[in-house]
């Protein structure tokens, strides 16, 4: 399934948790969140924390796996409709090979503790 919104998150789990025979109080119990948490990402809400979203994910066995979008360079620019990366300040923010390597190390210890919680 393509995700490109949250309302196609929403969607996701919903798919998901239904295919499982869940309700969406036994589903929300599993991930650790609260019913009315799960109804509101199941309805599209764009405000749900990601990390928090992941782990509901990762509790019904599934993972985002990021693309390119079909005909994109992966650049934002003026012309693409997207819009451009939010300004960082700073040189800790730069885009520097040590400072990616760091965000990226410590996402993928965030997402390692939430796949461990998971189980």
């Amino acid at each position: 399934m393509r995700v490109a919104s949250a309302r196609d998150v929403g969607a996701l789990v919903r798919d998901r948790r239904v295919e499982l025979g869940l309700t969406q109080a036994e589903a929300a119990q599993a991930a650790g969140m609260g019913r009315e948490w799960l109804v509101a990402v199941e309805a599209g809400h764009p405000r749900a924390q990601l990390a928090s979203v992941l782990h509901v994910l990762t509790s019904l066995g599934l993972v985002l796996d990021a693309q390119l979008a079909p005909g994109s360079t992966g650049r934002p620019d003026a012309g693409s409709g997207h819009d451009p990366a939010p300004a960082r300040h700073g040189p800790e923010m730069a885009d520097t090979p040590a400072n990616v390597t760091g965000r990226a190390s410590r996402l993928d210890r965030h997402l390692a503790r939430l796949a461990k919680d998971a189980r």
